[in-house]
């Protein structure tokens, strides 16, 4: 057989194989240029899987008559124009294949008006022919993709039945959902509407589209992630360890705001809870990524579901550590690796030194058996919590209000206090920080590296004026450390410590990060209230300061029953 040049309509027709594969690939193309057109309303509607149409109208930018030719063009674009514009890209599409590609596979109807023209225009395209006339249209553009694949009958055979492509559909609408909650999205099949999703302004907005999309199942057991280093941005929700699912179903990952599906995330999603499940379940998540467009390659893979990362190795590690970090945090996760084996922590309880809040109590604890088995005091019973900040009480004293702010600081304070606290134990930063600073500061991480170590600070001197922070207690991973650390040694600094005072510089400095840890007020629901009274009452093991008058006040009501007896 000879060689030939293919013909440009059989050329068309192999590249679009390479894009269209079926109709859902159709969708994410066509709903894609119309996010990066500026819309805010999108209407998809199909017929029969998308194989016999695909109707996508938006209400974006609109494009121009004599640009609806080009638009119908191979490698034809508005979104990049040199080889720079490639790898600084903020558009979902790039390449200006998808129209042509589609148009190439189909009967294909593209309508439009900018906001420039009084009238809109209409190019009907099947093959390589084209007619272009005026019509009647809102502001905006509408694709009709019609009969995908006639002109290909071995890859139409291929399809599956319409309720399965229609699946797929169905969930590529659900991906981009959740990329963008300000937009409102509605999908129709066969004349009925499927899904509707309206614009999602605030966190309550938001959580309904989460709860549209994933089930309140996942809504309910959900942490909140968020993560800033440099130019990476982690940030989005995961399920809790109760929350893992048999299937593999619910995982939603965008880089940039575009939807990818990468092993390489996947691994390092799946390495954050290798300590709470097991091989047999999986996490869902709804995860965004934010970096640099230059430090990724999204041109990679026909259909863009996959990137390359230039620096794979510090994404991985960056969303382990933002996800491993969520899950400390939440509430109900200790972390596997750092609890202490059950007879070695006996031995070690023999002896624990415990120093209370602002030296009101200051002693060794002598654990006997019988000391071991004494009943925790405990505040009484909660009535109410007034203000988001203070709790009443019914206690043995009488009713009594308590400050949540100070029962909080009082508890964390406690907890320093206590050496082999778990709070206090060094974790390992996975991105060491590098903290630029004076010599006079730098000087006094050397000065006073015990009492840091004492507090799970880890750090390793660059040069005179560089700081690498490698590790810092549980208690103070999710704080701005880039701010932290500086104002820590500061504080060392014009407080005049002395290395050899080492129970006052403890008490000194524990008190200063109990301040800093709880310096902003905030609100505390009842769950919250009822949880730091509970863990200080286990604390304090019968020794509660009751006679800190910031902590505790006994409320008199005797001038109110006597209006009330008058």
């Amino acid at each position: 057989m000879t060689i030939k040049i293919l013909s440009k309509q059989l050329i068309s027709q192999i590249s679009a194989g390479e894009i269209v594969d079926r109709p859902a690939s159709v969708v994410k193309e066509l709903v894609e240029n119309s996010l990066d057109s500026g819309a805010t309303v999108i209407d998809i509607e199909i017929e029969k899987g998308g194989i016999q149409l695909i109707r996508i109208r938006d209400n974006g930018k609109g494009i121009l008559k004599n640009e609806l030719t080009l638009a119908l063009s191979r490698h034809a674009t508005s979104k990049i124009r040199t080889l720079d514009d490639l790898s600084l890209l903020s558009t979902l599409g790039f390449r200006g294949e998808a129209l042509a590609s589609i148009s190439a596979v189909s009967r294909l109807i593209l309508t439009s008006r900018p906001v420039i023209q009084d009238i809109a225009w209409s190019i009907y395209s099947e093959g390589m022919e084209m007619k272009v006339q005026p019509v009647s249209h809102p502001l905006g553009t509408s694709v009709e993709v019609i009969n995908l694949f006639f002109n290909m009958p071995a890859r139409r055979r291929f399809l599956c039945t319409d309720r399965t492509e229609f699946i797929h559909i169905d969930e590529l609408i659900k991906r981009i959902a959740l990329s963008r909650f300000d937009i409102k999205f509605s999908l129709r099949h066969n004349n009925k509407i499927i899904r509707q999703y309206y614009p999602a302004r605030n966190e309550l907005e938001i959580g309904k589209r989460i709860a549209a999309v994933c089930g309140n199942a996942f809504v309910c057991n959900m942490i909140k992630v968020e993560l800033i280093h440099y130019d990476l941005k982690l940030y989005g929700w995961i399920s809790s360890p109760n929350g893992s699912r048999k299937k593999g179903d619910l995982q939603y990952f965008y880089v940039n705001g575009r939807v990818v599906r990468d092993r390489f995330i996947n691994h390092a999603i799946r390495k954050s809870y290798a300590n709470f499940l097991k091989e047999e379940q999986f996490v869902a998540y709804v995860l965004f990524i934010e970096i640099h467009p230059n430090q990724i390659d999204v041109n990679v893979h026909p259909a863009k579901y996959e990137i390359h990362f230039y620096k794979a190795r510090l994404v991985h590690d960056f969303i382990y550590r933002a996800i491993n970090n969520a899950l400390v945090k939440s509430h109900d996760i200790d972390i596997p690796y750092l609890s202490i084996d059950k007879h070695q922590s006996k031995e070690k309880n023999k002896n624990l030194i415990v120093d209370k809040s602002d030296g009101i109590i200051e002693k060794q604890l002598n654990i006997n058996p019988t000391e071991k088995n004494k009943p925790i005091e405990f505040l009484g019973k909660a009535i109410a919590v007034i203000q988001n900040r203070y709790v009443v009480m019914d206690s043995k004293q009488g009713v009594v209000l308590i400050s949540l702010g100070r029962a909080e600081w009082l508890k964390i304070r406690a907890q320093f206090g206590i050496r082999e606290s778990i709070l206090l134990i060094s974790r390992p930063l996975l991105i060491p920080l590098l903290i630029e600073l004076i010599e006079e500061l730098v000087s006094y991480v050397t000065d006073f590296s015990e009492l840091l170590i004492s507090f799970g600070l880890s750090f390793r001197v660059k040069n005179f004026s560089t700081l690498i922070v490698l590790g810092v207690p549980r208690i103070l991973m999710n704080k701005n450390l880039s701010k932290l650390i500086p104002d820590l040694l500061s504080y060392i600094a014009f407080s005049n410590f002395n290395p050899s005072l080492i129970i006052e510089n403890r008490k000194a400095l524990a008190n200063w990060i109990t301040n800093y840890i709880i310096s902003v007020k905030v609100d505390y629901s009842v769950c919250e209230a009822l949880k730091i009274i509970t863990e200080l009452e286990k604390i304090y093991c019968g020794q509660l300061p009751l006679h800190d008058k910031k902590f505790v006040t006994k409320v008199d009501f005797s001038k109110s029953i006597a209006v009330l007896q008058s």
